[in-house]
């Protein structure tokens, strides 16, 4: 009884008609979009969904040749890439933001719109390692996903580390802002001591 009300509640659509819809282009573009706005092994950006990023591509259509770039990347993202995919992320978070990286977003979002640190996009270190997890499972894992013998990459190689038997992300690699405060009191706190 259950599955008769489950198939009366589906709709089949037919994928030649979503390409239509959406274009060619668009649709190889979209592993890479599920991919770098959150899936399974991604992370999302803080309170930006699928929506909201649609919305943005919508908007930034040029993130769509971005995404394709990213679909033929073996190994580093060039600059001009990395430069459209953060427009992108500024784009969703702020639409009308004139900013073209993360780190200005983030200052002005926090110093003018007095944005909580939640509600910042990520800092452009921290999205580098965004991107590098995006291609392993885009490009690497599920484009790769019906070759008879697709090559098996390291996902340290990628954005990820390992922490005894589990893999984690790698969500940057410069120090933390605490630590480096800290550092930074500790040496003044030296310098002052010495000078006594």
């Amino acid at each position: 009884m259950d599955s008769f009300w489950y198939w009366k509640k589906c709709r089949f659509i037919a994928i030649h008609d979503i390409v239509k819809k959406l274009g060619l282009e668009k649709c190889r573009a979209l592993p890479v979009f599920q991919a770098i706005t959150g899936c399974d092994t991604t992370s999302a950006f803080s309170h930006k969904g699928k929506k909201s990023a649609w919305e943005a591509w919508t908007v930034y259509p040029a993130v769509t040749q971005a995404f394709l770039s990213l679909s033929d990347v073996e190994a580093d993202v060039d600059e001009a890439t990395t430069a459209v995919l953060q427009r992108f992320v500024i784009v969703m978070y702020e639409r009308t933001s004139d900013c073209v990286d993360l780190n200005s977003c983030r200052r002005q979002l926090f110093t003018k719109r007095n944005c909580s640190l939640e509600l910042l996009p990520p800092t452009a270190n921290s999205f580098d390692q965004h991107i590098r997890r995006t291609v392993y499972q885009a490009v690497l894992v599920w484009n790769k996903s019906l070759d008879k013998q697709p090559q098996v990459h390291d996902p340290c190689s990628w954005g990820w580390k390992k922490d005894g038997s589990k893999l984690v992300p790698v969500w940057m690699t410069i120090p933390e802002v605490v630590y480096a405060l800290s550092e930074l009191i500790h040496w003044l706190q030296e310098r002052l001591h010495c000078k006594m």
